[in-house]
Parts: structure tokens; C-alpha cells; sequence
């Protein structure tokens, strides 16, 4: 693509390359999801309430299911501690 409308488009210099590596990473990413979903569903270490990975479940499940383990708690007059850990700021560089 040229890089502004009036100019030269004989010279190569006044072109703008053009990118499809979006587009062939998503396909590939795609690939990879199919091939790795199984593998990962079948797994043993794979847990029934791990949310990535799963289709139709989400960071909305997941609280649902803590808070469903809370008010379960809590109708069993037992009680409940949540700790909640923020770890993304241990990895900054």
C-alpha cells in the first residue's frame, strides 16, 4: 500500500508493507486449541473446577461456584475463610 496518496508509486521506498500475521496466528492458535482441549479434559491433574479451557465456563463460573460453596457453608452453620491472592504484580519486570 502506498504510504500517502500523492506520491511516487513507481518507487518501492513509498510503499507500506502489509502484515497477515494476525490472522495466521489466530489460525494457528485455533489449531492448537483443538489439538490441546482434549489432552487437556482427559487429563487426570486436570481439575472439575478449573474454568479455563472449558467451553461454557468462565470467571463467572467459577465465583458462582465459590460463593455456592459459601452459602453451603453457611446454611451448615460451618465456617468459611477466602483468601484471595493478587500474584500478577510478583511477575512484573
Amino acid at each position: 500500500m502506498l504510504k500517502k496518496t500523492r506520491i511516487d508509486s513507481s518507487s518501492p521506498a513509498n510503499y507500506r508493507p502489509i502484515s497477515n500475521l494476525a490472522t495466521v496466528s489466530k489460525v494457528i492458535e485455533r489449531l492448537v486449541l483443538t489439538c490441546l482441549r482434549p489432552h487437556l479434559l482427559g487429563s487426570t491433574n486436570f481439575s472439575e473446577f478449573q474454568s479455563a479451557y472449558r467451553k461454557g465456563h468462565s470467571t463467572e463460573s467459577a465465583l458462582l461456584e465459590i460463593l455456592d460453596g459459601v452459602y453451603t457453608a453457611a446454611d451448615n452453620k460451618e465456617v468459611t475463610v477466602l483468601i484471595g491472592l493478587d500474584l500478577s504484580a510478583a511477575f512484573d519486570s
